[in-house]
């Protein structure tokens, strides 16, 4: 694991089979995990189906104006992004514009 401390360019996430992660003022590179032998659990596999779910509804919200309109007052709030808002929503109560029903 090798470790930068007061990096002038922080930045995080994963390149190749390296990771990139921020803790305080450090940048920390460590070999991506290998999830190749985990098996998931029946809860873990429905929230997996549920999220896959999700991203296709905020896709929808996303492709449509209109649809946008029905979050506009979270937008206003600044409590996210449509895309995110409408995928807390569908994650939280199945989304409100029952697109994919």
């Amino acid at each position: 694991m090798a470790i930068v401390h007061n990096n002038t360019m922080p930045f995080s996430g994963k390149v190749g089979e390296l990771v990139f992660r921020r803790v305080g003022n450090r940048t920390i590179v460590q070999q991506a995990p290998d999830m190749s032998r985990v098996t998931k659990s029946a809860a873990q596999k429905k929230v997996n189906r549920k999220f896959i779910q999700a991203v296709a509804y905020a896709q929808a919200v996303m492709a449509d104006p209109e649809k946008i309109k029905a979050y506009l007052p979270e937008i206003l709030q600044g409590k996210g992004s449509p895309y995110h808002i409408a995928l807390s929503d569908y994650m939280k109560t199945g989304g409100r514009l029952n697109l994919l029903r």
